[in-house]
């Protein structure tokens, strides 16, 4: 026999090697479409089992927190048992029951009435995922149906299965740190994306004694704070003006008008004796020094208000810890306007106008000459002058 001649088998032997490997395959097929189940349980929550079920047969679970709040823990051993027969097994002694609807098991309480068990007839059940902005799935979210109430979770992927009854039109999604949003359930698959909150950080008051900053609550000793809202609800060109009768404990002293040189305003009275009797005043840290101001030295009219953010009024005597003898009647710590990080520019504009009538030269009366002549001639002859000529 020639050795360049070779045996080419006939298609019918391809053919059934082919039918061979198809049988072997045939059993996985038949296997994986029987919807059998295998469960190996010890004191595990009844929703873990749940979900391993649909986890093995490819149908959906529904199931509400609190229809699973009064079941008790599962231990159970199953072997390739058939779905119903499994959940029957499963679901023996505990205050629930099933219902299987278009691939999806819901558990619903037992004793369900004919109007609900009809409503459940007409759930609607919704899927979704829930990610964040850059794609990763939000596990933990909140899933729930507007009207009816029904809630549940995410799972560790984002993911959700939610049983809807007719009257529900609206799904609301929640998780905390992120804005909340809301779908009109009219797909059967829903995915949302959640954007996280930021800088909408609860505001928490701050007070500066002039040396640190510590939070309103977890300040000791007596002050009063006035942020820049209530400093501005006054309109005046300095500051000590804003504070009368907005501090309690403030008194402005009225008997003479040197307020362009003195700040005139006392923190519970005077504390001092032959020293300055007015307030220490601090500016972002440093001791504004108020004397010589008529020399136009440390004059505290030179401070703008439109540049004060806020102001701490120290009254009591826990000031003197920090400023001494000086802060002996008190101390306001000014803390200015000052630039913040990853903040737009910001423009404020502030004006002040006043009307007032014309003054009229005339309008007080004025004795005419001849009667102030009568007048001296009066008071020359009681002798008023007498003794100037003596």
């Amino acid at each position: 026999m020639d050795d360049n001649i070779h045996y080419k088998p006939p298609a019918a032997y391809f053919l059934s090697l082919l039918a061979i490997a198809l049988l072997a395959l045939l059993p996985i097929i038949v296997h994986a479409q029987t919807n059998t189940i295998t469960i190996q349980a010890k004191n595990r929550p009844l929703a873990e089992v749940l979900k391993t079920v649909g986890k093995q047969t490819g149908y959906a679970t529904a199931f509400s927190v609190e229809t699973l709040k009064d079941t008790k823990p599962v231990t159970l051993q199953l072997k390739e048992v058939p779905l119903e027969q499994a959940l029957r097994q499963l679901l023996q002694g505990q205050p629930v029951q099933y219902e299987i609807k278009d691939h999806t098991i819901i558990i619903k309480a037992k004793g369900t009435s004919k109007k609900e068990t009809e409503n459940s007839r007409n759930t609607r059940i919704i899927t979704g995922k829930v990610t964040d902005s850059t794609g990763n799935p939000i596990a933990k979210a909140t899933v729930k149906a507007a009207n009816s109430g029904a809630t549940i979770l995410t799972d560790i992927n984002g993911q959700y299965i939610l049983a809807l009854a007719d009257s529900d039109n609206k799904i609301l999604f929640s998780s905390v740190g992120y804005r909340p949003e809301s779908r009109t359930a009219d797909n059967p698959v829903i995915d949302v994306l959640l954007k996280m909150v930021l800088n909408e950080i609860e505001y928490a008051e701050v007070v500066s004694t002039g040396y640190q900053k510590t939070p309103k609550e977890r300040a000791t000793g007596s002050f009063e704070f006035v942020d820049n809202k209530l400093f501005n609800r006054k309109v005046s060109t300095d500051f000590v003006s804003r504070l009368e009768d907005v501090v309690p404990g403030i008194s402005a002293v009225k008997a003479f008008n040197n307020r362009g040189s003195s700040l005139n305003i006392h923190v519970r009275g005077v504390s001092t004796f032959q020293s300055e009797p007015y307030p220490l005043i601090v500016v972002d840290g440093v001791p504004y020094d108020n004397r010589l101001a008529d020399y136009g030295k440390g004059n505290f009219n030179n401070i703008n208000p439109n540049d004060i953010e806020n102001i701490t009024v120290l009254k009591d005597a826990a000031a003197a810890s920090i400023w001494g003898a000086q802060s002996g009647n008190g101390v306001i710590v000014i803390t200015t306007k000052k630039g913040k990080f990853n903040t737009p520019i910001q423009l404020s504009f502030n004006s002040n106008v006043s009307l007032k009538s014309k003054p009229d030269l005339y309008y007080y009366p004025q004795m005419p000459t001849s009667d102030y002549i009568d007048a001296q001639r009066y008071l020359f002859d009681k002798d008023r002058y007498k003794y100037r000529f003596t």
